[in-house]
């Protein structure tokens, strides 16, 4: 009797069902603790949609700083301590350093080229070099210094002109900022076709590694199913991303080569990794290494800047004397920069960078790493191929690290002897920590300086006169941003607004 296609997927489903079920718990017996889930699914029914930083936190807390367990064939490793984190990714590298095959993101997105999801080996090898070679604190201070903080204060003057504003507004600042310094362009309108493919474009990838959202991403063979078949519209989706992917890339980067030809370019980080004499990357794989650092720097900085007016809000102690130290090193007569604050003078606004790392990190939940081989840790074995999650969030709010780490508290670390620099941990950690911190210091400094030299940030109030209360709800996503709150500026002086006039120059 001729079997239809339907029944013969639903016979292969049943089989790889049988076969994984036995290998789950075969696995399970030597893993570190975890819950076990249910058979031949594991935990698959109770991973969030959302703020699955929360829920690896439970489980840090409940079953220690090694969690295990699985969804459906994929093993997984949270570990929620620095300690662990550090001797995984740092000292034992060359087996925790790879990346988890997602089908969502490397076949129907196309960004497996991006050094983030990368595997490990000689491209990705020559992708960090680059990064690190034209992120590095020299370059950052000598090449981006002046424009970023340019950009910081036409963001600043912009938001000034309204009596109430958005905090998203410091979302696109970093779009503006980044397309300068990563391709030399300056957007000049709100409907720049190339702002508008940005705006499309971001937060996509992010989307794609949701644990639990894309069933691909744990059976990869239903890349293959056809589009026909019940519950595949997630084909159609990653299509549609895949193209928003592309154009996000490919616009930047070509009117980068564009304007080379004309004679017009302006120096960037694209231009310097093309024209680099020593690298072996071709023109598509620079592409798609500015294109990385687009995204992820984009969200990360932005977000850190929302999370800082926030602050300020609910704060306003920290805010003063924030602003006494600005005035004190600087004065009144000229905008704060770069070299005020890398020359020592100001180690409370240093105290607030770090306490934002600590506080609302960028990544909570980190970006996931894979183990190369099997490896034996702490008595425990670890398969290949097990996804690793840096549990950042927990690491941030270790009471042995970190008293009271729920509040927002810049004084933690202006003692005689501070507790971990979150930097240590927020931009990740190991082979695979971010290679753009340096310039996403600068980016956010630049905007928290600003701010606090020319502006009081306060709440916002109502027609009626009444204070609104700025929500505290994030997305929850992969990078973490607050959910669009209002806040108001206030002039500090009678010459802020000239100053940051005076301080904007026209290219």
């Amino acid at each position: 009797m001729p079997t239809s296609p339907s029944a013969l997927f639903l016979s292969v489903i049943a089989t790889s069902a049988v076969v994984l079920h036995a290998y789950w718990r075969f696995q399970a017996r030597r893993a570190p603790p975890g819950p076990l889930g249910h058979p031949i699914v594991g935990i698959a029914a109770s991973i969030p949609k959302s703020h699955h930083h929360l829920y690896f936190t439970e489980l840090n807390r409940k079953y220690g700083d090694l969690v295990y367990f699985q969804v459906f064939a994929l093993k997984v490793l949270v570990v929620g301590s620095y300690k662990h984190i550090n001797t995984l990714f740092s000292r034992r590298g060359l087996i925790y350093s790879d990346r988890p095959p997602l089908a969502m993101t490397d076949i129907h997105l196309g960004i497996k080229d991006q050094p983030p999801a990368t595997n490990w080996g000689d491209q990705w090898k020559e992708e960090r070099r680059l990064f690190v070679a034209h992120m590095s604190k020299d370059v950052v201070r000598k090449s981006h210094q002046a424009d970023v903080f340019q950009e910081a204060r036409k963001g600043v003057l912009r938001c000034s002109e309204n009596s109430v504003n958005n905090s998203w507004d410091f979302y696109q600042t970093s779009l503006r900022t980044f397309m300068h310094s990563i391709y030399g362009i300056e957007i000049q309108s709100h409907h720049d076709p190339i702002l508008q493919a940005v705006l499309a474009g971001t937060g996509v990838a992010s989307a794609s590694v949701v644990p639990g959202r894309f069933l691909v991403n744990i059976l990869p063979f239903l890349t293959y199913v056809p589009d026909w078949f019940p519950g595949t519209k997630w084909k159609a989706l990653g299509r549609l991303w895949k193209e928003q992917i592309a154009q996000m890339k490919a616009l930047p980067f070509n009117q980068m080569l564009n304007n080379e030809k004309e004679g017009r370019a302006y120096d960037s980080f694209s231009s310097r990794m093309l024209n680099d004499p020593q690298t072996t990357l071709t023109s598509a794989q620079v592409m798609h290494t500015a294109g990385s650092c687009f995204i992820a720097g984009t969200e990360a900085t932005s977000g850190a800047v929302m999370y800082f007016l926030w602050a300020m809000m609910m704060y306003p102690d920290v805010q003063k004397k924030a602003q006494e130290e600005v005035d004190r090193v600087v004065g009144y007569d000229r905008l704060p920069t770069y070299e005020d604050y890398v020359s020592g003078k100001m180690p409370y606004i240093e105290a607030i960078f770090k306490e934002l790392l600590r506080w609302r990190p960028g990544a909570p939940w980190g970006i996931p790493h894979a183990t190369l081989v099997d490896d034996e840790y702490e008595g425990y074995f670890i398969p290949k191929g097990t996804i690793v999650f840096q549990n950042t969030w927990a690491i941030s709010r270790d009471p042995e690290l970190y008293e009271n780490g729920e509040n927002f508290d810049p004084e933690r670390f202006m003692v005689p002897n501070p507790p971990l620099d979150p930097r240590a941990f927020a931009f990740n950690v190991g082979r695979r920590s971010c290679p753009g911190q340096n310039y996403a210091e600068l980016v956010v400094v630049s905007n928290i300086l600003t701010l606090l030299a020319t502006m009081d940030i306060v709440k916002p109030t109502d027609k009626a006169g009444n204070i609104v209360e700025p929500s505290s709800e994030t997305t929850g996503k992969l990078t973490n941003l607050p959910i669009p709150f209002e806040y108001a500026l206030k002039s500090r002086t009678t010459d802020a607004f000239a100053l940051l006039q005076a301080s904007i120059t026209t290219s």
